[in-house]
C-alpha cells in the first residue's frame, strides 16, 4: 500500500472519516481510529507506541485550561443572567436606530466573546 499516491490517500482517509462520522461515532474517536489505521497501514504496527505517547503529551498543554475557563465564564453569564440583561441593554441603546436589533446582537456578540471565547454563540442565541 505504500506505493499509493498522496491523492488517493487523501481520498481513501476523506471516504474513511466521513463514513465513520456517518455510523455516529464522535468525530475525536473516528479522528483516533483513522490515525492508528493510518500508522498500522502506511508505517507499522510498532509505531502504534507513539500514538499514545503522543497523545498524552498533547494533553498535558498549559493552554487547555483556558478553554475549561472560557466555559466556565459562559455557563456563569448565562446563569446568572447578565447575557440576557446586556443584550437588553443593547438593544434598549440602538432601538431607535434602523437594524438595531442586528446591531444590538452584533454588538453583544462581539462583547461576549471577548468575554467567554466563542462560548458566546449560545448565550447571544438564547437571549436574541
Amino acid at each position: 500500500m505504500s506505493d499509493m499516491s498522496v491523492g488517493m490517500i487523501t481520498v481513501v482517509i476523506s471516504i474513511s472519516l466521513l463514513t465513520l462520522i456517518a455510523t455516529g461515532l464522535p468525530v475525536a474517536f473516528c479522528l483516533l481510529f483513522i490515525s492508528a489505521a493510518g500508522i498500522v497501514i502506511w508505517i507499522k504496527p510498532e509505531a502504534l507506541l507513539t500514538l499514545a505517547s503522543i497523545t498524552f503529551t498533547q494533553t498535558l498543554k498549559d493552554y487547555y485550561i483556558a478553554i475549561t475557563t472560557f466555559i466556565f465564564m459562559a455557563a456563569i453569564l448565562q446563569v446568572s443572567g447578565l447575557g440576557a440583561a446586556l443584550y437588553n441593554m443593547f438593544y434598549k441603546w440602538m432601538a431607535g436606530l434602523r437594524g438595531g436589533l442586528a446591531m444590538a446582537t452584533v454588538a453583544v456578540a462581539t462583547l461576549m466573546a471577548a468575554m467567554t471565547g466563542s462560548a458566546s454563540t449560545a448565550t447571544v442565541g438564547m437571549a436574541a
